[in-house]
């Protein structure tokens, strides 16, 4: 009959308008990555200067400032994102290959280095995020580490490098009182034509 199958066709036609809108949600990145992150001054920020090698360390940890940059309250989520800088005024190369962070409070508490992708897996755990196309999603992971710190190559003598670095905010810790007093350790620094090895010690304070 005529109607039963204006009713069927009617039907199809709903069915594949709730595909499309749940496919274009689905495309659409939920965050995103800062083209450049300027300078932070007055907040969690310090510097150090070690065998030529200047290291500035900043961490975001304004609201609007979280949302305006990942379109995500990242502190929330748990997660701290700290901007690093590094320029090597020293006459030779410094290897980061075996670089390793470290960020600690005044109690103690360890803040465990996140890897790009890992940070994007707390941030969809967080906003509850479960259906999404895998390739939106490994484009949103290849955002965040095109915009993390490259370790992968030494520091050219007076070349200058920086980027954003992940940390995963302890359980411990209070997300909704302000962070203050945090010290940041880059280990393993290493000098290898004269042999040095050291490490830079930043108290991020207010």
């Amino acid at each position: 009959m005529s109607w039963r199958r204006s009713w069927l066709e009617g039907c199809l036609l709903l069915m594949a308008l709730i595909f499309l809108a749940v496919a274009s949600m689905g495309c659409r990145r939920p965050f995103r990555v800062p083209e450049q992150v300027r300078p932070i001054s007055g907040k969690l920020d310090a510097r150090t200067t070690i065998n030529g090698l200047t290291v500035e360390a900043a961490a975001i940890t304004d609201e609007d400032e979280l949302m305006r940059l990942f379109n995500a309250n990242m502190i929330l989520a748990r997660i701290l994102v700290i901007k690093v800088m590094l320029k090597n005024q020293d006459n030779e190369p410094v290897d980061l290959h075996r670089l390793k962070f470290d960020l600690r409070d005044a109690q103690d508490h360890e803040f465990k280095f996140l890897e790009p992708e890992k940070a994007v897996d707390k941030l969809y755990e967080y906003y509850e995020i479960t259906t999404y196309v895998i390739l939106t999603r490994k484009g949103l992971e290849a955002d965040f580490q095109q915009k993390a710190l490259s370790t992968e190559s030494d520091l050219r003598p007076g070349e200058e490098r920086q980027g954003l670095v992940f940390f995963a905010i302890p359980e411990a810790v209070d997300k909704f009182s302000p962070l203050r007093d945090l010290i940041l350790r880059l280990e393993r620094l290493r000098w290898p034509q004269s042999g040095r090895n050291t490490t830079a010690e930043l108290r991020l304070s207010r």
